[in-house]
């Protein structure tokens, strides 16, 4: 079969072009298909191809695409890409890249290039491994402009103990690698981060609670540099849940409580601070998917943290100032679509 196309570029007014698409018939499991496009460029008097390939093939849970693109623009571009996609229970894996040469100005380039291999023996645990290479480079200088590595290891167990259900621990290491001889930037390592949380606990008169424990070891490294930071976090807050203050319709009234502590550790020494907040939630359930909440509290808060020695080591500043605190959140949820718009202000008006 053949596929034709007729391409118009009308937001840059480049010119008027053509195409054909040609589809082999290489089997119900296979698809192979190679493009000529033409334009007729009035801005660069200049007559553009592009050539294409694309490779398709699937057997069982395995999937992959090879693609190939060769271009004259005035210029030579080209590109090969490839995305290689398993769909195993246990051993979910997905493989892509794309690498070649772009630009009037050649570049060499290798992004995307990411591996994402998981482990899920049950629907209670799971190991992830990520990793990612980003390069680009110019032909002309043989300046190395971007060059990047990442490397994610997660772990995520959830248990019981006694009638409480699903106790959860995440486990995280993060390593980043930015060597750029254009751009000198930091890079950060997270060895490791610990985050442990509870499920929503029925404490009788006072509703129900939930308390997260987070724990950060970060080593910042700039240049020859290095510096090490760590960050230990407790939170305890009440869940909307159980009987409420009022209710009517689809409108809920509740009381809001977080309770929130912070140790920091650097080499210019040790930081604590400290934020209570009381207040109302209400919700507005316009309909079972779409969903508006709005807090208004008062916070009480103490302490400093090392917003000057260790930027990136401090989270959520915002949260730990004196005065009044208003948030916003509309949300809908179904089977194929999530969306969350949320939103806050600071009454006090402080710039934290």
């Amino acid at each position: 079969r053949h596929q034709g196309k007729l391409l118009f570029d009308l937001i840059q007014a480049k010119g008027v072009g053509e195409g054909i698409k040609h589809f082999f018939p290489v089997g119900t499991d296979k698809n192979f298909a190679l493009s000529f496009y033409h334009l007729d460029n009035l801005r660069t008097n200049h007559q553009d191809c592009q050539f294409l390939t694309d490779w398709k093939q699937e057997t069982g849970p395995l999937s992959y695409t090879l693609g190939a693109n060769l271009n004259d623009l005035g210029y030579p571009e080209y590109r090969f890409k490839g995305n290689l996609n398993c769909k195993d229970q246990k051993w979910p894996t997905t493989f892509r890249f794309e690498a070649g040469q772009q630009g009037k100005n050649p570049e060499l380039y290798l992004y995307p290039c990411q591996l994402n291999m998981s482990w899920r023996p049950t629907s209670r645990n799971r190991l992830d491994y990520k990793t990612s290479i980003y390069y680009r480079e110019d032909l002309s200088s043989s300046l190395v402009i971007n060059k990047k590595y990442q490397h994610n290891l997660e772990y995520l167990q959830y248990w019981d103990l006694f009638s409480l259900k699903n106790f959860q621990i995440l486990f995280k290491i993060k390593q980043e690698f930015n060597y750029s001889e254009r751009y000198q930037t930091p890079y950060y390592h997270e060895l490791p981060s610990l985050s442990l949380k509870t499920p929503d606990i029925n404490l009788g008169f006072p509703g129900y609670y939930q308390g997260n424990l987070d724990y950060l070891r970060l080593i910042e490294v700039r240049g020859e540099q290095e510096k090490e930071g760590y960050r230990t976090e407790l939170l305890i807050q009440r869940r909307p849940l159980g009987k409420k203050l009022w209710q009517a319709g689809g409108f809920a009234l509740d009381l809001a409580h977080t309770h929130r502590l912070q140790y920091y550790q650097v080499d210019a020494g040790t930081f604590r601070r400290e934020a209570i907040s009381f207040g109302l939630t209400g919700t507005e359930k316009f309909t079972p998917r779409l969903t508006w909440t709005n807090t208004l509290s008062w916070v009480e808060a103490e302490g400093t943290a090392p917003t000057v020695e260790f930027p990136r080591l401090v989270t959520n500043s915002y949260l730990f100032s004196t005065g009044g605190h208003m948030t916003s959140r509309l949300g809908y949820n179904s089977k194929i679509l999530t969306a969350n718009l949320a939103g806050g202000y600071n009454l006090s008006r402080k710039d934290n």
